[in-house]
Formats: C-alpha cells, sequence, structure tokens
C-alpha cells in the first residue's frame, strides 16, 4: 500500500514548480511591456496613427487629452486610448437596448 503522505509530497513538488514557472512568466511578461506610460507627440502619433501636425491641431481646440510642462506636450497613454474609445459604435443590438433604456428614463412632463 502506497503511503498517501509521500504522494501529497510529489503533488505538492510539482504544484511548486509551476507556481516557480508562473511566476518567471509573470516577471518576463512585464519586463517585456516597454510601452511608456507619458509619451511625446512623436509617440502619441504612432499610437493614434494622426500625424503629428493633426495632433498640434487637436490640441490648440482642446479636442484631445494632454499635458503640457516645461514648454513641452506630453500625453498619457491609457488617456489616449480611452479617449479613441469614446467613439467607439455598438452594435444594433446594444444601440436597440440603449435607447428602450432611454426611452424607460425620460421623466414625462404633466
Amino acid at each position: 500500500m502506497e503511503n498517501p503522505f509521500a504522494t501529497i509530497a510529489v503533488q505538492l513538488q510539482r504544484v511548486e514548480s509551476m507556481l516557480i514557472e508562473i511566476k518567471r512568466l509573470q516577471a518576463n511578461t512585464t519586463k517585456g511591456n516597454t510601452e511608456p506610460e507619458v509619451m511625446t507627440i512623436q509617440q502619441a502619433s504612432e499610437l493614434t496613427n494622426y500625424a503629428v501636425q493633426t495632433l498640434y491641431c487637436k490640441v490648440s481646440k482642446r479636442e484631445i487629452p494632454f499635458v503640457k510642462k516645461g514648454g513641452k506636450l506630453w500625453f498619457n497613454r491609457q488617456a489616449l486610448l480611452n479617449w479613441m474609445n469614446e467613439g467607439a459604435q455598438g452594435t444594433i443590438e446594444e444601440q436597440t437596448n440603449n435607447l428602450v433604456l432611454n426611452c424607460f428614463k425620460r421623466k414625462r412632463r404633466a
């Protein structure tokens, strides 16, 4: 008859080695993420696929999120991604659901 404690010890070693491998993979993926959080206008241009001149125009009209510090323009990567996703069109089903919800939310005048 096999010792149950020996079986448990083998399984624990296997789990421990898996956890070590997971930690190693997580460390490699975080090191591989070299995307800067704060970007220059050239980096923002690459992210948004807008020309630098177009970004300057959008900044002057305050149409895009930016920070001006030390005479330079800076862009937050996540703020730009959020700005780009603001104009996302929903599916027909999502639009219909929103329309129905908005009809029920409207207050009726007496």
